[in-house]
């Protein structure tokens, strides 16, 4: 019974280290990096800049932002594009859909 009491102890120790460590500063600036380069990627435009990244909480795990750029496909004729990208933090995917209407202040 000991033996499980110490191993539960070790257990959850290391379970808030890691927890704590995804909290860091750095930890979360190198995912929103990653999430920034996911809806620039899926956005499929040309020149695209991500504007303000609003981070929902984990309970979602979910991050927003607004990607403006020009339409590559030639039939659009580089007109200007705004989609809004939601972005899955645990599986690390991006869907972007268009934001007509939405502006970048």
């Amino acid at each position: 019974m000991h033996h499980r009491f110490r191993l539960s102890i070790l257990i959850l120790s290391l379970s808030l280290t890691t927890a704590a460590a995804a909290s860091t500063p750095a930890a979360f600036a190198g995912e929103r990096r990653a999430a920034m380069r996911a809806c620039t990627s899926v956005s499929d435009l040309d020149r695209p800049v991500v504007h303000r990244v609003i981070a929902f909480s984990d309970a979602v795990g979910v991050d927003a932002m607004l990607v403006t750029g020009r339409w590559r496909p030639k039939h659009m004729h580089g007109a200007a594009a705004t989609l809004l990208c939601l972005y899955a933090r645990a599986a690390k995917r991006a869907e972007v859909s268009e934001a007509p209407g939405w502006s970048v202040r």
